[in-house]
């Protein structure tokens, strides 16, 4: 969230410092040491620009962003110093992005314990010129840090511990709000068309409409940032899972968003994927007339789920300018009524005869499971980082289970009173699910029993979506609204009030 790209050489957001390009091959952001006074210069005006507050949804400033400042900070000024040409050979001996030698020298008292904790904190940052537990930030001849120096680095030790508790306070209390129900909720955007899916990724949400494609906002903004139009005609009308039984062709029925790469799939089976320039890379027509096209993107690659196909694009091998062609696919038992990243890159497909499937990225099936006798699976996510998994179905079951060595355990089992559309991983322990009864309901994950339920969704109701922290949900179903609920949100706040 720094703006700082590896190997890029781009700019650290708002601060006009930069960090230059890599050599060749070593894929890492290096200092350039031939100017290490201008670098300090940019260090110094960083950390001076990092604000201690946290932005929903992004963090411009970590703890791990400043004490890698503060290594960069000890390799420049320690190449200005009386040591540099023995940094320098040491440099040349172990590779600009290698680990750090120790010298035989040390400085005296205060000056010495400052260099060993510079070293300590910017070798696992840097990976460089300051090496973990007293490197070559440890070494070197004796006073060649200021005062000054001394005086910046440990108001940058200040900042990043200040970081650092905020951020364990901030994620102690979403733990905390999501346990106990509590958010702050209301429309985060507007749409000047009905709304049937969306996707967030950081602060960037994406909302799919019925007739003008896809839109892109900022959270906090009311003004749509980007569109994407789509293909198909609004006026021919489609086979759909809800309540009011038909959509238009044009109508967005699945988003996905990895950062790079946007995809869309319609109601008419059309699919749609674009890079971040908003340049098409891949426009497709359904394989099967008469199904509506689910995607998903993992590790670069597009998945496109429509009918009983299963296709996949490369996305990591678009060249500029070029638009992409399936190259691979496979036939599946019966229809997909859901597609979603599973553990360890692979897909989860909810079928209509009632079984979830687990396939690997060339396609492969890895495992098969029987959720329902009859039921489709209309909707799966990944509940935990240990494989579990939060599985809904058409007549409304939600089940969650454990996946492990191709198996799946049933840990507990609840029940919605209309089509589940959509399961997700609150924060604090909390599982959630969404469906056509209107409710979005929050489940408790070790033992299935209902903690709190939002009512007031509508028959278009489709996406429930969670930032990576789990500090902000996002839904739609309520017509032209989408709504955000903010469980980041302090108890004091007078917004409760």
């Amino acid at each position: 969230g720094t703006g700082l790209s590896r190997g890029s050489g781009r700019s650290l957001a708002g601060t006009g410092a930069s960090c230059p390009a890599a050599p060749a091959g070593t894929g890492e952001a290096s200092i350039n040491v031939a100017t290490s006074a201008a670098a300090v210069a940019a260090v110094a005006g960083a950390a001076a620009a990092l604000p201690v507050a946290r932005r929903r949804g992004r963090r411009p400033a970590t703890a791990a962003v400043v004490t890698m400042l503060t290594g960069h900070l000890w390799s420049c000024r320690r190449l200005d110093g009386p040591t540099k040409a023995a940094a320098t050979s040491s440099t040349a001996a172990g590779g600009t992005g290698g680990e750090g030698t120790e010298d035989a020298a040390a400085g005296p008292g205060e000056a010495d314990e400052a260099r060993s904790s510079a070293g300590a904190a910017g070798g696992g940052a840097t990976g460089g010129a300051a090496a973990s537990g007293g490197g070559s930030a440890g070494s070197g001849g004796g006073g060649d840090l200021s005062e000054e120096d001394l005086s910046l680095l440990a108001e940058l030790r200040g900042r990043a511990e200040a970081i650092q508790l905020d951020e364990q306070q901030t994620a102690e209390r979403i733990e905390r709000n999501w346990q106990e129900g509590r958010a702050l909720a209301g429309p985060a955007c507007l749409a000047d068309d009905w709304v049937r899916r969306t996707t967030l990724l950081g602060d960037d949400l994406f909302v799919g409409t019925a007739t003008s494609g896809v839109v892109r906002y900022r959270l906090g903004d009311s003004t749509p940032r980007q569109r994407f139009g789509v293909a198909g005609d609004a006026r021919q009308s489609v086979w759909a899972d809800h309540q009011a039984g038909a959509d238009p062709e044009t109508s967005v029925t699945s988003l996905a968003f990895d950062g790079r790469w946007l995809a869309a799939g319609l109601a008419g089976g059309f699919l749609h994927a674009w890079d971040a320039d908003g340049k098409a890379v891949v426009e497709a027509k359904p394989p099967e007339p008469g199904f509506n096209c689910l995607v998903c993107i993992v590790d670069g690659a597009l998945y496109a789920a429509s009918g009983t196909s299963l296709r996949r694009w490369t996305l990591s091998s678009c060249r500029p300018g070029e638009q992409l062609g399936s190259d691979a696919s496979v036939s599946l038992p019966s229809r997909a009524h859901c597609l979603a990243a599973g553990p360890g890159g692979s897909l989860l497909l909810g079928l209509g005869a009632g079984t979830l499937e687990v396939r690997g990225p060339d396609l492969v099936l890895c495992a098969s499971h029987e959720v329902h006798d009859s039921s489709p699976v209309s909707a799966a996510a990944l509940a935990d980082g240990e494989g579990g998994v939060l599985t809904g179905t058409a007549c409304g079951e939600v089940v969650y289970w454990r996946h492990a060595e191709g198996r799946f355990l049933e840990r507990w089992r609840a029940k919605h009173d209309g089509r589940v559309i959509g399961t997700a991983a609150g924060g604090g322990g909390i599982l959630v699910s969404g469906a056509l009864d209107g409710t979005l309901r929050a489940w408790d994950g070790e033992t299935g029993k209902p903690r709190f339920t939002i009512p007031g969704h509508k028959a278009w109701f489709g996406s429930v979506c969670m930032q990576d922290d789990r500090g902000v949900m996002i839904t739609d179903g309520r017509d032209n609204a989408v709504y955000m609920y903010d469980f980041s949100i302090s108890e004091d706040d007078d917004r409760f009030r």
